[in-house]
């Protein structure tokens, strides 16, 4: 994976600023950029908050421009109807990647075609998002979300009920009490591009951990190369 890959955030995760900040702010120490549309950005506008900033002022503190929409989305006929043009739009941008609240209203066949995977952004987070820009990520919004600033580690701890996942990959950088999370998705991964290694590799029979066999092998031989050295 020698260039950085384009991941496409549909309108739900657009319209929400903390999640779209973490993948924003991933760009930095990870390997992958968001993206979206001119059809993403004038969907999600209707939806932010009254005080929020433009996403045009959002592109351009981050440096990125919108994608072209892309063509005929109806040709995506198995996917949910309000759920095609992100698909197109995201074959159109050359993501690899496309997150969305709303994985199971698009058709594995039809991602198949695109050559793209569906992922909510909890499991994508935790898969590609480094730590220097987790905690990157909680210093800013202790800086611009709350007055008093907010500590790091109750952000942290705030992190675990909306994204459990990304919290437990990250979980050992601060000692914090989780008391409560939020129910995690029924479906969080759809497609056969693996989450790690991003070959077209998975069986439409895989389990829907995001991550193929051959990952989840490497990942388990690492695991008992590490018992046996301790």
């Amino acid at each position: 994976m020698s260039e950085r890959t384009l991941v496409f955030l549909d309108a739900g995760v657009l319209a929400d600023p903390v999640t779209r900040t973490l993948l924003m702010l991933s760009r930095p120490h990870s390997d992958f950029t968001a993206v979206w549309s001119v059809r993403a950005e004038r969907q999600a506008t209707g939806h932010l908050r009254p005080d929020a900033a433009p996403l045009a002022t959002v592109r351009d503190a981050y440096g990125t421009e919108t994608t072209p929409a892309g063509s005929f989305p109806d040709r995506f006929t198995a996917t949910k109807p309000d759920d095609r043009a992100s698909l197109a739009d995201a074959e159109a941008a050359g993501a690899r990647f496309l997150v969305t609240r709303d994985v199971h209203g698009f058709d594995l066949a039809d991602l198949a075609t695109a050559r793209i995977s569906a992922v909510g952004a909890d499991l994508f987070l935790a898969e590609r998002m480094s730590s220097a820009s987790y905690v990157d990520a909680l210093d800013l919004f202790s800086q611009t979300r709350a007055r008093p600033r907010r500590t790091l580690e109750r952000l942290h701890a705030a992190i675990a009920a909306r994204y459990p996942q990304l919290f437990a990959v990250h979980a050992h950088l601060y000692d914090v009490d989780v008391v409560q999370r939020l129910p995690e998705p029924r479906e969080q991964f759809r497609g056969l591009r693996c989450l790690r290694c991003e070959r077209v590799t998975m069986r439409a029979d895989d389990p829907h951990s995001g991550v193929c066999a051959t990952c989840l092998h490497e990942a388990e031989a690492g695991s008992r190369e590490a018992l046996r050295a301790v």
